[in-house]
Order: C-alpha cells, then sequence, then structure tokens
C-alpha cells in the first residue's frame, strides 16, 4: 500500500496525512506462497465450493482457471509471464476462499464466483469479479488487524468509530465511474451506515493478456500510484459531487497489478490503496478517514491472515 502523494497533489490526502505523513511511503510485505502452497490452497478452495453445496461445473471459467494454474505448477515448462500472472491471481483468491471459508454469507459469494466469468484474460463486467473486489477489501482490513465481515452495503468494520461501511465498487469503464459512485452511495444510505465508497481501478490499467513492465517492485508501485492520481484528477468534479455528504466520508481508491520485473526476471503482484478525501480542512469525516487510513497503513493482522490463508511474508 502507498500513501506518497506526487509533488503538488498533497491536497488529495486527508489534513493530519498532510501535515504528519507527507513523505510516508509503506508498502507492507507481500505473500509468497510454494507452488506446492498454492496447488494445495486450490484442491482446498474446491473443498469449500464442495462444502457449500456450490457446484463448479466442469469446463466453466473457475473450473478452467484452477485447472491450468494446477497444470502449469505441475509442468516442467517455462511458464510465459501471462501465465505466472494467472498463477498469482488463483493463488490470491483460493487462499481468501480457504481463508473465508466459514464466513457468514460467503455461500453467496461462492455462488457470484463460480457463476460468471472471473479469467484474467476477460474486461467484462462480472458479479464473480465484484465478489471478488469485496472478498479482497475484506481481507485487507483482516491483515490490517481491523475487525470486519461481510454484510450490506458490501462490507462492515469497526475501527473506533461503531459500524463504518465499505460499498466495494470494481469499475470496468471510464464511462461508469459517476454510475457506481451513485450506486456506492445508495447501498450506505440503504444499510444506514457511515463509510466510504471503495473503487477499483485493475480492470482499467491494462487490456487483456498485457503485461506492466518495471525495473524493480517500488517502480511498480510508483506507475499504480500515478495511475491513481491522474484517475482522481480526470474524475475529480464527481469524487467532489459525491462525497462527503450525509452517508460517505470519502473514498478508498484501489489499484493491484503484476508486473515483469525486468532486474529479477519476474513477475511480482503490487498493490497500491490511497484515501481520498475530497474536501479541505479539518472536520469528523476527516479525522475518520485518518483513523482508517494510520490502520491501513499498518500490518497488524498479517500473521494471523497468512496462518488463515497460508503461505509466509517477504519483502521483497
Amino acid at each position: 500500500m502507498g500513501y506518497k502523494t506526487p509533488k503538488g497533489q498533497n491536497n488529495h490526502l486527508p489534513s493530519a496525512f498532510r501535515s504528519e505523513f507527507q513523505a510516508l511511503d509503506h508498502s507492507p510485505p507481500t505473500i509468497v506462497r510454494s507452488p506446492e502452497e498454492v496447488l494445495k490452497s486450490i484442491d482446498r478452495a474446491r473443498g469449500v465450493f464442495d462444502r457449500h453445496g456450490v457446484r463448479i461445473r466442469q469446463g466453466n471459467t473457475l473450473d478452467r482457471v484452477f485447472a491450468n494454474t494446477t497444470s502449469r505448477l505441475r509442468g516442467n515448462k517455462v511458464v510465459t509471464a501471462i501465465g505466472e500472472i494467472d498463477n498469482n491471481f488463483v493463488s490470491i483468491l483460493a487462499s481468501a476462499i480457504v481463508a473465508f471459508a466459514d464466513e457468514p454469507g460467503i455461500k453467496g459469494a461462492l455462488e457470484k464466483i463460480s457463476g460468471s466469468d472471473v479469467a484474467t484474460s476477460s474486461r467484462r463486467q462480472s458479479p464473480g469479479k465484484d465478489v471478488i473486489w469485496e472478498l479482497t477489501m475484506l481481507a485487507t482490513l483482516r491483515m490490517s488487524g481491523i475487525s470486519s465481515w461481510l454484510a450490506e452495503p458490501d462490507v462492515v468494520a469497526d475501527f473506533g468509530f461503531g459500524n463504518y461501511g465499505f460499498a466495494c465498487k470494481k469499475i470496468y469503464s471510464e464511462n461508469s465511474v459517476e454510475k457506481a459512485i451513485k450506486k456506492g452511495i445508495d447501498q450506505l444510505a440503504g444499510a444506514k451506515l457511515r463509510g466510504v465508497v471503495a473503487i477499483n481501478l485493475d480492470e482499467l490499467i491494462v487490456p487483456p493478456n498485457r503485461i506492466l513492465y518495471a525495473s524493480h517492485p517500488d517502480h511498480l508501485r510508483h506507475i499504480l500510484q500515478d495511475y491513481i492520481f491522474k484517475f482522481m484528477e480526470r474524475h475529480g468534479a464527481t469524487l467532489r459531487r459525491y462525497a462527503p455528504n450525509d452517508v460517505c466520508d470519502g473514498y478508498i481508491i484501489h489499484l493491484s497489478a503484476s508486473g515483469l520485473m525486468l532486474h529479477a526476471g519476474r513477475v511480482q503482484p503490487v498493490t497500491v490503496n490511497v484515501i481520498h478525501d475530497p474536501s479541505v480542512g479539518e472536520s469528523e469525516h476527516g479525522r475518520r478517514l485518518d483513523s482508517l487510513g494510520r490502520k491501513l497503513g499498518n500490518a497488524d493482522g498479517l500473521p494471523d491472515w497468512v496462518k488463515a490463508a497460508g503461505g509466509a511474508t517477504s519483502n521483497w
């Protein structure tokens, strides 16, 4: 995760961050899993679907995604960068399914994941990908040691201000940003919770079957940060129009991508989350966003998450 603001963009962060964390650029340890651990996670994930009575139909997208990764990991052939990206996606997805196997409401999530296109090669709108974003947001909160669970609007957490909502919206087109934000605001209002709209930009940054190149994971992280801040500039009027208001404090803008590291010849996934407060000056909603940002900027819950999801941490 990163909160470093490009020069001239400090107004995009809560005021407390501007004064105290102006140069903060924090990235938590990545989670690495051996091929054997990934294979085990896939088998365990399939078992979670079976246990909840959710069928993975033979030959559907999820079945193919799992099967292709299994074949790559068990084979001795050279794996392309695109294949490595798929492996990373499956590793993260399967581990999340295993970690959330007993989460209330998980069966509905599994049904959407199994019943729609979740392939990394597709950019079509997908209920399964929407749910994967909700699980990703929940995992992010858990890794930060924040009490959180699946509930309307999508995810609810308590980080010191009572129940706080996260309306998770995945963006598939630049033309759909305002519609997604409005829907997120409606979800917060319907849940009768104050919170944020959590925006996922993963589908926008690169076309299907293309990859990013970077000299180092830090370089890739700065590429993602730059993309987020340019997105905020393009859609600044819309973001300011809908927050802050009676139910929404602001936004979390998320972007994750796997890039080919030229210095090491390997694929590395990187994630950036930026807290965005469209207003200026001290305020109650700004203090809530400040507190959330501080919590997300640590990894207090990482040991418990790794224990549940498998793998080990690495600082690159």
